[in-house]
């Protein structure tokens, strides 16, 4: 703002000054000599040093339109120095006029460095002949209205005439580039080359102004208020270089040629069709020069036709190669897409489905025609949805991929586990055009970890199983060692009686034979489950096996009252007699230890069709239902209130498992939680 106010102001100055010969005519005509020649060369630096600041072909612009002004200015400071210090007018040709001509091809060749200027060698083809075009347009309606009568009426040297001809025809080549390196410019950056085109076009004003009156010799002092346009033009070209570029304002970017830029040069041959016509209405003669740029206008169309059809041929090549490579990517991009291992969408903003590879259609197991159109919500939980499509910001510049993994509806019905992953795809404001979905099968993976989280869970439960298995046998063994060392230093220690010694011996051989079955139990687990017990296989009677039980069992508790119930008719079986046993004893101790306050003890024989099924029915505290699937496992022992009363390692009904499954049979429990247990197994008649 500070330097377009100095600008103003020195402009303005030099009007007043120049127009009231403010100082007499010497002091006026000294302001008059010198403003111009300063104004230029102070225009040059301040051009050579935003050159200097500059980087690419805005530094070689600003530095030859510096260097134009540098040589415009030169020029001036000569005929200055004629005019001052010789105190006469510069002989013409003169070294002034060299500098003056020099000052238009520097600025045309600045103009066309410029970023907005065509850079392709047929886009700046074309731009020299639309300006050629433009130029010989105004050069044949200029001297149509006001050169051409001067020249014919100017009574000066051919030469002065000529050379002072000359200056205007520059102004017009340089504001013909400039209009159409205007045009071109981007809106933003387009404040400099508006400045310029005045700055040049005030210059041309003085030129064709001084054309006139050096050439017509009627010059008057007040005549030289016409050369306040080099002033204020120079002013205007420097003052370009304090306009503001926006962001970036050093990129260069090639255009594509606007409408505007096409029509300024056909405007111009019609306002040359325009002036001929006045010209011949009006009854006018046509000078003889005026063919040449009427000759150069036809030349250029020509060339320009013929340019119009060479780019028209390269465009439609293009138009037919980037067509065919279009078509090439578009079908790889298909077979990527349609061969790709996961399943593809391209989801609306609306979440309907608007294409679908074939991947996406096995995993939702329908065809193409089904999906496409229906909605996300058709297959995933609208909560997985609004968590997934919720977290992607509507307008934004970022690209990013929310995921999501879980359990989605094929349209089959089906259920199966996927990873899927929604990407937003935005234009060029940021805002969301479609979504890109992706979706994996990971029901294997799925299972595979659930399968791992149970198995782990289970291991820690063995593991816990364990430790307390551990806890209970070291328990039972030190209660049965306690018992068998107490007892024998009783005997050792203490006056006893035979009597006595019977009884201490008896309980010291009843802790060593728990001892002994605790230890037998463990052993006998362990052979099972690692396939190294062997069943000594004959006919087996059941009910006998059933009768030696309860009458063993009447004899180990008297609390109970032991009922056998024993099928008729019970054919033999083909079994380990020892090991079946083993399985009934261990039935019958779990019943009367579970129910220790007596009750009736049911022992049952029947047959099941091809097998042999027995039950032990107690009517102890009864097993929860959640327990009942662990009962047979390694460790696992019911204990319910009786917590530390009951005694033994809790392998029993394992060990009894193996035993009959071994037998090709099946072994369970019936329970009801108050209302006691039954143990039931199953031997086929043939093992």
């Amino acid at each position: 703002m500070a330097a377009a106010l100095t600008a103003l102001l020195a402009v303005a100055t030099f009007g007043v000054v120049v127009f009231y010969q403010v100082g007499g005519e010497h002091g006026a005509g000294v302001v008059e000599d010198v403003a111009p020649a300063l104004t230029a060369l102070i225009a040059a630096a301040i051009a050579g040093f935003t050159g200097w600041r500059s980087v690419g072909r805005r530094r070689l612009a600003w530095s030859l339109v510096g260097a134009s002004a540098f040589s415009w200015g030169l020029g001036a400071a000569v005929t200055a120095t004629y005019e001052l210090a010789l105190n006469r007018t510069p002989p013409v040709p003169s070294i002034a006029d060299v500098a003056y001509l020099l000052a238009y091809p520097l600025a045309v060749a600045g103009v066309m460095s410029l970023p907005t200027a065509p850079s392709r060698t047929s886009t700046r083809g074309r731009a020299l002949v639309d300006a050629g075009i433009i130029a010989s347009a105004l050069l044949f309606i200029a001297w149509s209205f006001g050169l051409g009568s001067v020249y014919r009426a100017s009574t000066a040297s051919s030469v002065a005439v000529w050379v002072s001809n000359a200056q205007p025809v520059g102004d017009i080549v340089v504001l013909s580039v400039l209009i159409l390196a205007t045009l071109r410019g981007i809106p933003q950056r387009r404040g400099r080359l508006v400045l310029w085109l005045a700055g040049f076009a005030a210059n041309a004003f003085s030129d064709v102004a001084f054309a006139i009156l050096s050439t017509s010799g009627s010059a008057t002092p007040r005549a030289d208020l016409f050369e306040i346009g080099w002033v204020a033009g120079y002013a205007l070209i420097a003052l370009a270089a304090f306009w503001p570029l926006p962001a970036g304002g050093q990129a260069a970017e090639e255009r594509l040629a606007g409408l505007s830029q096409v029509a300024v040069p056909l405007v111009s041959l019609v306002v040359v069709a325009v002036t001929t016509l006045a010209e011949a209405a009006t009854g006018r003669r046509m000078d003889p020069l005026i063919a040449f740029p009427g000759a150069a206008l036809g030349i250029l169309l020509t060339a320009s036709q013929l340019l119009t059809h060479r780019d028209s041929l390269v465009l439609l090549t293009k138009s037919r190669r980037t067509e065919a490579q279009l078509r090439e990517q578009s079908s790889l991009l298909n077979q990527v897409v349609g061969h790709a291992p996961a399943g593809l969408a391209r989801v609306s903003r609306d979440l309907r489905v608007i294409d679908a590879n074939p991947r996406l259609c096995a995993l939702f197991q329908a065809p193409t025609p089904v999906i496409v159109g229906s909605g996300l919500s058709d297959y995933i939980p609208e909560a997985d949805i609004a968590k997934v499509f919720g977290s992607i910001p509507a307008l934004s510049n970022d690209i990013e991929t929310i995921e999501a993994a879980g359990e989605i509806t094929r349209a089959s019905g089906g259920k199966v586990w996927v990873q899927w992953s929604a990407t937003p795809v935005r234009n060029s404001r940021g805002w969301i055009e479609y979504y890109i979905a992706m979706f994996e099968d990971i029901t294997s993976e799925h299972e595979a970890e659930a399968a791992a989280l149970a198995n782990l869970a289970s291991l820690e439960r063995l593991s816990k199983l364990k430790s307390e298995f551990v806890t209970m046998v070291s328990h039972e063994f030190r209660t049965a060692l306690t018992g068998i060392q107490g007892y024998s230093e009783v005997m050792r220690d203490d006056t006893v009686t035979p009597d006595e010694v019977k009884e201490f011996a008896g309980d010291i051989n009843s802790d060593a034979v728990r001892l002994s079955k605790m230890i037998t139990e463990m052993l006998d687990l362990d052979r099972m489950e690692a396939g190294r017990m062997k069943l000594n296989l004959g006919q087996v009677d059941i009910n006998s096996l059933l009768g030696d039980a309860a009458a063993r069992a009447r004899v180990s508790s008297s609390k109970h009252i032991i009922t056998v119930l024993l099928g008729s008719g019970m054919p033999a079986l083909v079994g380990d007699s020892d090991r079946l046993f083993q399985v009934i004893t261990n039935l019958m101790t779990n019943a009367i230890k579970y129910s220790p306050n007596g009750g009736e003890i049911v022992l049952s024989s029947s047959l099941d069709g091809g097998n042999v099924k027995v039950g032990v029915r107690d009517h102890g505290p009864g097993i929860p239902a959640e327990f009942i699937d662990r009962l047979f496992g390694r460790y696992e022992r019911y204990e319910g209130n009786a917590k530390n009363q009951v005694i033994g390692t809790g392998l029993g009904l394992a060990i009894a498992r193996q035993i009959v499954e071994m037998h090709k049979g099946r072994i369970w429990v019936e329970s009801k939680l108050g209302d006691g247990s039954e143990f039931l197994f199953t031997i086929p008649l043939s093992s």
